[in-house]
């Protein structure tokens, strides 16, 4: 018996021995389609945001070192407790370890707060501070399950100005 390569079965096609392998045709309703978004959990949730997360981070470091991101750790654990708002005690150590829900539910709505006034720079401040603002303002409107035009062109306007 030979072994399940993809060469030892490709062979196997070719001879015509397809059963004798128990190789069977399979029609995959994927392979027609050119690419899929997944779900908006996965997507927006834990990919996107948490990479903006990660990336405001290593700017931070750029422009002020760890000085600035221990600042942003100091403001995000300084947050005082409200229902149903998580506190991180260790700032945003081990981004690895938060849920979706966490993202959602507590970063979107605290991480424009927390940047506000964090760089020296106006301009950058500004800018990273209005990118989590429109950030939030794209994930709202990403809600719906259908859209009109309009809706679709007030988006492609946002998205273009980010």
């Amino acid at each position: 018996m030979l072994p399940r390569t993809q060469q030892n079965m490709q062979t196997a096609i070719n001879s015509g021995l397809t059963k004798e392998h128990s190789i069977h045709e399979q029609n995959n309703a994927f392979w027609n389609l050119p690419a899929t978004v997944p779900e908006k959990m996965h997507h927006l949730d834990l990919g996107l945001f948490p990479y903006m997360i990660e990336f405001t981070r290593n700017l931070l470091k750029n422009q002020g070192g760890n000085a600035l991101v221990e600042k942003m750790d100091t403001r995000l654990a300084a947050i005082p407790r409200h229902h149903g708002l998580k506190i991180f005690h260790n700032g945003l150590a081990d981004l690895a370890r938060f849920t979706a829900l966490e993202y959602r539910n507590n970063m979107m709505r605290v991480m424009p707060f927390v940047l506000d006034g964090l760089l020296d720079n106006g301009g950058l401040d500004s800018k990273l501070t209005g990118l989590y603002l429109k950030w939030n303002d794209i994930y709202r409107k990403t809600r719906k399950l259908a859209f009109t035009e309009r809706e679709l062109d007030d988006f492609e306007v946002l998205i273009t100005i980010i």
